[in-house]
């Protein structure tokens, strides 16, 4: 990404990074309950 429109449009970086931020703790919480670590009591692995 060129440094100017990273410097010219703050506004739509915020959003993309915490667009990014979102999904990313969405697919980790995801796979992490799939698992059976979160949201399941008893841990699958330790």
């Amino acid at each position: 990404m060129p440094p100017d429109e990273a410097g010219e449009t703050p506004f739509e970086v915020t959003i993309v990074v915490v667009l990014g931020s979102v999904v990313m703790h969405g697919l980790v919480g995801h796979l992490l309950a799939g698992r059976g670590t979160v949201d399941g009591g008893t841990p699958a692995r330790q």
